[in-house]
């Protein structure tokens, strides 16, 4: 098959990225993510950083529709790869806040974070852990029929929303989890099987379905913290188990897959090359490579089809590897 790169994707994954500094930037580097203990101070940029994580906060989620929409071969050297390459990320990441003078440096610690690699971060070791097992859970996920993947999803749903949002039973994980991040693999692989879309045609729908569920818990989270419920404001708008959030995030992913094409080619070139390379995986740049092939979708919007070109990529968001530099300022 001819391999091709689908620029809107790539596109997105940047977006991605942009959405992880973003997260990171508020929670970690000015201390929002203090609210899920009570002890935020605050300042006059309070309601403007909830807003913006507020609006980020679906790339975690995106980042995992988007492996499990493009499934791919599971190869004993990109794990090694990504090893590595992980390890190099973070021992640079701990050199380079070092010499800024925000860590005292020692032997130990650096050669723990090069050794550990990606284990230094919970989205890189939920990645892997669900990377090794993806050909097991997309051929049990094959076996099923249409009937019994629906059921599935479903039952998940509710799991997901009940034990692991509303109830946050200690035996379900958290939000930053692998039980969390599966329901996101599992969410995208029956968006391509099903062909799952709120509009193939129309922009403003997908791109509706996903602002309206962030203004709405945008707004409750400020209200929440307004009236002093710091604990409550961020499990509204900083739980990726969230059942609004999830809804924001397949919105989010179906405006890009299915509604916003490239037909520049210079500009397609252009995205490809950022979205494929640094900004799409510092992991995956010139050394995790993808397999490609064409994937049409059936879904129709006005009795005219529509179709999708993917590109499978090991897409972990290895930004994640660098955001030592984030929890620096």
């Amino acid at each position: 098959m001819k391999k091709e790169r689908n620029a809107s994707i790539d596109l997105l994954r940047i977006v991605l990225m942009l959405g992880v500094l973003i997260i990171h930037t508020c929670a970690h580097g000015l201390g929002l993510s203090k609210l899920s203990e009570g002890t935020y101070t605050g300042n006059q940029y309070s309601y403007l950083l909830i807003v913006m994580q507020s609006f980020s906060i679906v790339a975690v989620d995106v980042f995992f529709i988007i492996s499990g929409y493009f499934t791919g071969e599971l190869k004993a050297r990109k794990i090694v790869e990504f090893y590595i390459m992980g390890g190099l990320y973070c021992s640079l990441a701990y050199v380079v806040s070092t010499i800024a003078g925000y860590n005292t440096f020692s032997i130990l610690s650096f050669g723990r974070r090069a050794l550990q690699g990606f284990t230094n971060y919970w989205f890189l070791t939920a990645y892997v852990i669900i990377f090794l097992f993806s050909p097991f859970i997309v051929k049990l996920l094959d076996s099923l029929d249409d009937k019994q993947l629906k059921r599935l999803i479903l039952t998940y749903v509710l799991v997901n929303t009940l034990f692991g949002y509303l109830l946050s039973s200690v035996t379900y994980g958290s939000g930053f989890s692998v039980d969390a991040m599966l329901f996101c693999y599992i969410l995208g692989y029956g968006i391509r099987r099903f062909n799952w879309t709120f509009s193939c045609k129309d922009k403003s729908v997908n791109f509706l379905c996903y602002l309206v569920p962030v203004v709405f818990i945008s707004a409750f989270g400020c209200a929440a913290y307004s009236i002093g419920k710091q604990e409550f404001s961020y499990q509204i708008f900083d739980d990726y188990r969230n059942p609004i959030i999830i809804f924001a995030s397949v919105a989010c992913f179906c405006l890009f897959a299915r509604s916003i094409k490239i037909k520049n080619a210079s500009i397609a070139k252009i995205v490809t090359e950022a979205g494929g390379g640094y900004a799409g995986s510092l992991l995956n740049d010139r050394h995790i490579r993808y397999k490609s092939s064409r994937i049409r979708s059936n879904c129709k919007s006005n009795g005219k089809q529509c179709s999708s070109l993917g590109a499978w990529t090991d897409n972990c968001g290895v930004l994640h590897c660098c955001l030592d530099f984030v929890y620096m300022f």
